[in-house]
């Protein structure tokens, strides 16, 4: 596929990986101590507290009171501090104190650490009886399912009926040979899930003693930008092989996938993909067609209905080798579009690029 297709991927597909690190029952929440959660494994467990290591090396006491509600996710039942031991993998919910403790609401106890399992991400092909079937980057990879497995739909609780083909998932467990995995944990990420971790801007500033950029977002993020990166920071520019901090200008436009952190637009970068030139005023859309006319269709997207114009210009793309055309555009199709907003003409974008998602 084309890079601008795996761009406007990333978006949903990148994010899984990451999100889905820590488990699926608390894989939208930041590091940092909200109400949303942090999440880690157990150091310490006292009588009333025990302590945790987060992902990004921080150590956080987790206060436990009478109202604290504990959850054990294996045999899907309530616990006590007693069930919880030292190398357990944790989430944990609650307001943080003035000390940087955490009050917690909320622990949700995994059977082991999500970091120690097989992981395969990609979109939904097929829905079966035993599971359901995923295009991944490296094929199809068939991901079986039972009563025991963990499905989540965003933040809700979910069963195998829920999930749709098309839809981008992340599957946690053991593989069995080539092409199959049996799943602890099923993520569908959805798109306020997308939104919420995704950050689209230009480059104005670099700090490479602190591994900082800064970051003029726009839209719903509009604002300056602090973005912390770190050793486990991936990073995609065009052209460039095993690319680092060292390869980002200033002046690039980037798209930025992590979390926020502590402090006002400050947030840490999980994957950076600096954004070709020719693709940097494009905005990305991406839904089901609901209506087709002439050199034109209409777009039912996580932001709304659009009206997608086409032209001579207009590029299209699909995985693999075959080509494709505004004609293989029809209602009911899934994709994925580059453009730019229409002057004087509202929830219109005239497409740079179409990417045909594979049916």
């Amino acid at each position: 596929m084309k890079l601008i297709t795996k761009l406007v991927l990333m978006i949903s597909l990148l994010s899984l990986g990451t999100l889905g690190a820590a488990s699926l029952a608390y894989a939208q929440t930041p590091t940092r101590a909200t109400p949303g959660g942090v999440r880690g494994e157990v150091t310490a467990v006292g009588d009333s507290s025990l302590t945790i290591s987060t992902p990004d090396n921080q150590t956080i006491t987790v206060n436990v009171s009478a109202e604290t509600r504990i959850r054990l996710t294996e045999t899907r039942s309530e616990g006590n501090l007693a069930d919880i031991a030292v190398g357990n993998f944790v989430g944990v919910r609650g307001p943080k104190n003035d000390d940087g403790s955490i009050a917690a609401r909320l622990i949700l106890v995994l059977p082991e650490n999500p970091r120690n399992l097989d992981r395969v991400r990609g979109r939904v092909t097929a829905v079966d009886s035993d599971g359901l079937r995923l295009d991944t980057p490296n094929g199809e990879v068939k991901v079986l399912t039972s009563e025991t497995t963990h499905i989540r739909i965003g933040q809700q609780p979910g069963n195998l009926s829920d999930i749709n083909v098309d839809d981008p998932v992340l599957a946690l467990g053991n593989k069995q040979g080539e092409g199959e995995l049996v799943a602890q944990y099923l993520l569908v990420v959805t798109g306020q899930q997308v939104r919420q971790h995704t950050l689209r801007g230009e480059v104005i500033d670099i700090d490479p003693s602190a591994g900082t950029l800064s970051v003029q977002g726009g839209g719903q993020k509009e604002g300056v930008w602090t973005v912390q990166t770190n050793e486990n920071t991936k990073y995609r520019i065009p052209g460039v092989d095993n690319p680092s901090l060292a390869d980002i200008k200033v002046g690039n436009q980037v798209l930025v996938i992590g979390h926020k952190a502590d402090g006002e637009n400050t947030g840490i970068a999980w994957h950076i993909a600096v954004i070709p030139e020719q693709y940097k005023d494009s905005m990305v859309l991406g839904g089901e067609v609901t209506a087709v006319n002439g050199d034109s269709f209409t777009l039912n997207s996580l932001r709304g209905e659009f009206t997608v114009q086409t032209n001579a210009d207009t590029q299209y793309r699909t995985r693999g080798d075959k080509e494709v055309s505004l004609a293989d555009v029809t209602v009911g199709s899934k994709v994925l579009v580059a453009g730019k907003m229409v002057d004087g003409q509202p929830e219109t974008i005239l497409a740079k690029v179409v990417g045909l998602q594979k049916k």
